[in-house]
């Protein structure tokens, strides 16, 4: 799951060497080690100097009918302008990716992060959202003025036994593809806040 460079035109150097290193030094079983490179990279994206900051932060999340862990603590990376988040990541440990109960799990806990986020009477009109194990990702987007979350939740559900729910997860933040997405989401959140700035 190490870039070592493999893709190395995809990001700048500076970014490799953060994940590597996370990657060959670290040990973590809640995604923790990934929030530094994680900083850096969305700060590379979204810039020092625009009006976004982006906030690394660890909690608990509530505990869920579904089986989640109330002592599983998350990592979790917000990007906010002006005060309202426009996107947020949740960094979960690698090694988890192939356990469905684990990928359920997760799934719950993002759309109750949606929902708390909805609590702040949000501004922007589609909120984002990134489960991100190590390096692979999978990516989600709320229309803030309905209840609907993409991807829908059956396609997660718990007591589904479809193998296939994993690849979810097969965009990779270092391969062009998943670059190219985050990328993308990146331009239109710049283009959404710009719009609701001049409202």
């Amino acid at each position: 799951m190490a870039p070592h460079g493999a893709h190395a035109h995809v990001w700048p150097e500076r970014i490799y060497s953060s994940f590597n290193s996370a990657i060959t030094n670290g040990v973590s079983e809640d995604g923790s080690v990934y929030l530094g490179p994680y900083t850096r990279l969305l700060y590379s994206l979204f810039s020092f100097d625009g009006p976004f900051d982006v906030l690394p932060g660890y909690q608990i999340p509530r505990q869920l009918d579904s089986g989640a862990d109330p002592d599983d603590s998350i990592s979790l990376v917000v990007v906010d302008s002006r005060g309202c988040p426009v996107m947020f990541m949740e960094l979960k440990d690698p090694n988890t990716l192939t356990t469905l109960i684990r990928r359920a799990s997760a799934d719950a806990q993002m759309r109750l992060r949606f929902v708390d986020f909805d609590e702040q009477n949000l501004s922007i009109p589609i909120l984002y959202g990134i489960i991100a194990y190590g390096t692979r990702l999978c990516f989600y987007e709320h229309n803030t003025s309905t209840p609907l979350i993409q991807p829908p939740a059956t396609e997660f559900g718990l007591l589904s036994e479809n193998p296939t729910v994993a690849s979810h997860w097969i965009s990779d933040v270092f391969e062009p593809v998943g670059a190219h997405r985050l990328r993308g989401i990146v331009d239109n959140i710049k283009h959404l806040n710009s719009r609701m700035s001049h409202l």
